[in-house]
């Protein structure tokens, strides 16, 4: 079993961590903007970045049970790594894949096929646990099960709208849901 999971974290300042990444396109920025806002975001990527509760242990719990772990983020790749580092939670993952690791982002579908194909893979054998409606477009798209995360940057979206296999508000049910499996 494979889960693309994009890590459930928050940051200090209140404001969704992927909700730049979920804008405009870069193409559309000017380039000196995203430059200096690049930079910014590199000197301090991560620093108020906490995971959720029980993120940590649920991921080090899932990896020790075989289970295979990917990033599907639009956050650009290059800050992925480091990120994950600091938050502790780096070791756990088989792959991972940015918003500019493949030529679209999601809500299309490219990002988690390309994890499905690196891990050789079908879709409907994996989950997508996610928070925003781009994770449940992007795996509804290759009919991959998307499990909710009711907490997180949801962008206000509902449940009846994200269409999700299951709802979970806890982190670690998914230890319980992949023992049942």
């Amino acid at each position: 079993m494979s889960l693309a999971a994009k890590p459930t974290f928050e940051t200090g300042s209140g404001v969704a961590p992927n909700s730049w990444w979920n804008g405009p396109s870069p193409a559309t920025v000017p380039a000196c903007s995203l430059q200096a806002f690049l930079e910014a975001y590199s000197d301090h990527n991560g620093e108020a970045a906490r995971c959720y509760a029980k993120v940590p242990e649920t991921l080090a719990a899932l990896n020790a049970s075989d289970v295979t772990l990917a990033v599907v983020t639009n956050k650009p790749i290059r800050f992925v790594p480091e990120l994950l580092e600091r938050l502790g939670i780096r070791g756990v993952f088989d792959v991972l894949v940015g918003g500019d690791s493949t030529s679209a982002r999601k809500p299309d579908p490219e990002p988690l096929l390309e994890t499905c194909a690196t891990l050789g893979v079908n879709a409907q054998d994996c989950w997508m646990v996610g928070d925003s409606a781009n994770d449940a477009d992007a795996a509804h798209a290759v009919d991959m099960p998307f499990i909710w995360m009711t907490y997180g940057y949801h962008g206000g979206a509902a449940a009846d709208e994200l269409r999700p296999a299951l709802a979970l508000d806890r982190f670690d049910a998914l230890t319980t849901l992949v023992e049942n499996c």
